[in-house]
């Protein structure tokens, strides 16, 4: 069982809820993957780094909020442009320059040094401190270029195709692990009764994962392996079996029998590990976040990411291809969160931004 996080350049998800989601992947699947431009977060030290003013300048205007600052940032910009393609700048250009990289580098100090405070409260850098190799990979998309296919960039198509030229990740072992955006808008209306067609419900359950260090993941991920696996192992045989089931129940009640089970058994070994059963004590919050199964139609996961602004329109030139329609047509199993919400500590305030061992819950 290979469980995939993706997000590109949506800005309505919530980088806690991916965080949460990234762990509790890696905790109970054979390898968990950050796709798409997450490894941006992950890596922020590295990626969110550069000494040319012009690029800092880009960087600031690329991430602004505020139409007015932003505008001015472009501004700044083609100035600093049509300065830098002057052969022969004269002295007066040559001091304008200097005074403005010398006003961008003070902006940009402080600008990356709030950036990275931010993406550090979510939890996603500390995932960048797990040794490669060791059950949690990236599969970075470009940032210009979605479709980019070399060593270092997959295409954000093949992603969503769960097809990653990883002959130990074979596409049918692959699923995604949703934020917890996807189970909200797919709430269930139990007046028309059950849903077979695109349901979810809860497996197990986590205390607040994101206060755990990368040194405590580990650890936690090898003691939970011996109920981990069998729960692997009965996803793909459901996955595998879900193409011969006459009817959307039949399917149903194959993971009621096989694959619930298994969650019970993983969700005791949860329950009886130490370091996450000690998480209500250091946090002061016993809130459980809920982690579900469920399946439907990968149309359906596009969909969702299509609402979340994640597909770019040179991806889905190629998702719109008849084999990607015939995949996409094919009913997998899924995870996602299904709520979580943000207690009024974790806000924020403008100039003052602190990472607090608090529970993270959305709403």
């Amino acid at each position: 069982m290979y469980l995939y996080s993706y997000a590109y350049q949506s800005p309505n998800l919530h980088l806690q809820s991916q965080s949460v989601a990234i762990r509790a992947a890696y905790l109970v699947a054979d390898e968990a993957y950050v796709c798409g431009d997450l490894f941006f977060s992950v890596f922020i030290n590295k990626t969110f780094n550069t000494d040319n003013p012009q690029f800092a300048l880009q960087l600031m205007e690329e991430n602004e909020q505020d139409p007015e600052t932003k505008k001015a940032f472009q501004g700044t910009l083609r100035t600093m442009k049509s300065y830098n393609a002057m052969k022969h700048k004269p002295g007066t250009v040559i001091k304008a320059m200097k005074s403005m990289e010398k006003t961008i580098v003070a902006m940009w100090d402080k600008f990356r040094s709030t950036f990275i405070a931010v993406a550090t409260a979510t939890g996603l850098p500390e995932l960048g401190k797990i040794p490669e190799g060791g059950a949690l990979g990236i599969l970075g998309s470009s940032m210009t270029n979605p479709e980019l296919d070399d060593k270092d960039n997959m295409p954000c198509s093949k992603i969503l195709l769960l097809d990653v030229d990883d002959e130990n990740a074979p596409t049918e072992r692959n699923y995604f692990m949703l934020p917890h955006e996807y189970a909200a808008m797919h709430q269930a209306d139990t007046g028309k009764g059950f849903d077979f067609a695109n349901w979810h419900e809860p497996a197990f359950s986590f205390y607040n994962l994101n206060i755990l260090t990368a040194a405590e993941l580990m650890l936690v991920r090898e003691q939970l392996r011996p109920a981990a696996q069998p729960f692997c192992e009965a996803i793909d045989k459901w996955s595998a079996m879900i193409p011969t089931f006459f009817n959307l129940p039949q399917s149903y009640g194959w993971y009621q029998q096989f694959v619930k089970p298994a969650a019970a058994a993983l969700q005791q070994a949860i329950d009886a590990n130490k370091i996450l059963s000690d998480i209500p004590r250091l946090t002061g919050n016993d809130t459980k976040i809920d982690f579900h199964i469920g399946e439907a139609p990968t149309q359906a996961i596009w969909l969702f990411f299509d609402m979340q602004h994640g597909i770019p329109q040179a991806t889905t030139k190629v998702l719109q291809k008849p084999a990607a329609q015939a995949f996409a047509a094919k009913r997998k199993p899924y995870f996602s969160i299904k709520t979580i919400a943000v207690p009024e500590e974790q806000i924020l305030e403008a100039g003052e931004i602190t990472a607090v061992k608090k529970s993270i819950v959305f709403e």
